[in-house]
């Protein structure tokens, strides 16, 4: 019975090499514990599908389009809003507010951009257009809330200031280290500085060092 339990265990440590090992990029580290989860009936949480979203992007399936709309709060929370899309930019193009967005072509396409965005009155800008940031106004429901205290990813960044704006509760995305930091900050154990457009890895790395919980 011994030797059968041990041969048993080694077929699982065998099983379980041949699923998840061999690609040992963030890409591939995190798929290998997602299907770890999933085998396990247990639901990726939030933050790493984020993840997911980010580690995905390369060069070739990363494509931008403008748009103008009549406030670019409204367009940055609208677009912001969909799957696919990873970063929206404010800003102004021919005296008019656009939003700049960045998206994953493999995940959604440009025409069910075009689509959703004629349904919430924002318009496509055809050709190239000429973008100016609007600095002060990128994000703006993001960077008047606690959040921006918070070392945030940059798709962490447009799909919480997107929440927000349509009133969600954007907590349910930080991870868990990054909840603990915002209710740290509530209480003022942590200083109010924004980190949130900040290198990402440094500022977590920064927390983390002071603040390891």
């Amino acid at each position: 019975m011994e030797q059968s339990g041990g041969s048993y265990c080694k077929c699982q440590r065998r099983e379980s090499s041949e699923s998840y090992s061999g690609n040992y990029t963030a890409l591939g580290l995190y798929q290998g514990m997602q299907k770890a989860l999933l085998k396990e009936q247990i639901t990726p949480p939030a933050y790493m599908e984020i993840l997911a979203e980010e580690l995905q992007l390369r060069p070739d399936n990363t494509k931008q389009a403008v748009y103008s709309m009549y406030c670019f709060w409204s367009g940055e929370k609208a677009l912001g809003s969909l799957t696919g899309v990873v970063k929206t930019e404010a800003g102004f193009s021919g005296g008019r507010e656009v939003v700049k967005v960045t998206y994953n072509k493999d995940e959604i396409s440009k025409d069910a951009i075009d689509a959703f965005a004629q349904r919430n009155s924002i318009s496509p800008i055809i050709g190239n257009a000429k973008f100016r940031a609007a600095l002060n106004d990128e994000d703006y429901y993001l960077q008047r809330s606690l959040y921006r205290y918070l070392p945030l990813s940059e798709v962490q960044r447009t799909k919480i200031n997107s929440l927000i704006g349509q009133g969600i509760d954007p907590t349910y995305i930080l991870s868990p280290s990054q909840e603990r930091w915002l209710q740290l900050i509530k209480n003022k154990t942590i200083a109010k500085e924004n980190r949130s457009e900040n290198s990402f890895k440094t500022e977590f790395l920064d927390l983390k060092r002071v603040h390891s919980l």
